[in-house]
């Protein structure tokens, strides 16, 4: 009798396993990707990868033939059925979307001269009065398989312009939010909401200094979004003193008849395990992250930034493996507003300075980063 309560038991355990599939989830450059989601719309199931790329599906009440969904911003989607995915022995790769990028074509003429003449025109393709953006965003970080700390705001953003001279300050106010880090922790790697958003001004991440720092060249004019062909530049940053090892390389999505910039996309990563970072000596730096813009009656508006940093390195001489991504979402927005529908208030600013942070072990479900 003992013997069968035994068997049952165990027949039991593998049971429960063969319910749920497991596996890994890459990018195209062989990087774990995080925080990818998993999901079936018709149960409406969902889960995600944790920091390391591995997802966990329940499927003990899908079909076979049921599809599961791979997602995550930035990346085009990958579809399977229940019984395909149970039979994939390789980790599922992730394409970084490519917008109708067809060839690699190089062109004679002036990457740099393209990019400042698009620079030159912000005035006239991205709003110049106020704007009101309905935003979702989350930042969340992993040190070593253990969480960090997880924001969440719910927030509308108050915009006076895309002129970065006219902006100054951004404008919030604050509808939800939650604010969670792990208690005791060293080494916190947070963006600010406001911080992140400030991406937004091509003014600001093309400046002088960074032009300066960067070659730039034509790799493709056959980029087609939205029935508009977009020039794609390519630019690479030239290693500097001081950070001869920390490259940079990315695109930037001009639209050709209006010069508006669509999507502009960057790659940072360490050469050599000499960078010094503070408190911090990183073996490995990757980082990934886009900002892209919608198109909105004939305005090139924000529609979201996100960013993945994956590192390896020591933290005050202990070797961690760390993992952060932020993403920030508009998701509704009002245009030319009118003076008494402005809000000139920074509460999010002021959460997230002034604000005691609930402990990381009380977040219950772990973040969608969509």
């Amino acid at each position: 009798m003992r013997n069968l309560c035994g068997l049952l038991l165990i027949l039991t355990s593998l049971i429960s396993k063969a319910q749920s599939l497991t596996g890994l989830v890459l990018d195209g450059e062989s990087h774990a990707l995080a925080f990818v989601t998993v999901s079936n719309a018709k149960a409406q199931l969902g889960s995600y990868t944790d920091e390391t790329g591995r997802y966990t599906f329940d499927v003990s009440s899908l079909a076979q033939t049921d599809e599961i969904l791979f997602s995550h911003i930035g990346f085009e989607e990958v579809k399977m059925t229940v019984a395909q995915l149970a039979a994939v022995k390789d980790p599922i790769l992730l394409k970084a979307k490519n917008y109708g990028l067809k060839q690699i074509d190089v062109h004679p003429t002036d990457a740099k001269s393209e990019l400042m003449d698009a620079l030159s025109r912000i005035k006239d393709n991205y709003p110049g009065e106020f704007t009101k953006n309905h935003i979702i965003f989350k930042d969340y970080s992993v040190v070593t398989r253990e969480s960090n700390h997880y924001n969440y705001f719910d927030f509308n953003m108050y915009l006076p312009s895309y002129l970065a001279k006219d902006s100054p300050r951004i404008y919030t106010v604050d509808n939800k939010h939650e604010v969670y880090e792990q208690k005791g922790a060293l080494f916190h790697v947070q963006v600010p909401p406001t911080v992140l958003l400030k991406l937004m001004y091509p003014e600001r991440l093309f400046s002088e200094k960074q032009r300066n720092e960067n070659d730039f060249s034509f790799v493709s004019s056959t980029a087609k979004i939205d029935d508009e062909e977009y020039d794609v530049i390519n630019f690479t940053r030239k290693p500097q003193k001081g950070d001869k090892s920390v490259r940079a390389s990315g695109n930037v999505y001009i639209n050709k008849k209006d010069k508006g910039i669509r999507y502009i996309e960057v790659h940072v990563y360490n050469e050599k395990p000499e960078r010094y970072m503070l408190i911090a000596k990183m073996d490995t730096l990757n980082v990934n992250a886009k900002i892209a813009f919608t198109k909105i009656d004939g305005k090139y508006m924000l529609d979201y930034i996100s960013q993945t940093t994956y590192a390896s390195g020591k933290l005050f001489g202990k070797h961690e493996n760390l993992v952060y991504t932020t993403t920030a979402k508009v998701v509704d927005r009002v245009t030319k507003l009118k003076m008494n529908e402005i809000v000139m208030r920074s509460e999010v600013d002021d959460i997230v300075l002034n604000e005691k942070p609930k402990d990381i072990k009380e977040l219950k479900n772990a973040p969608d980063m969509r």
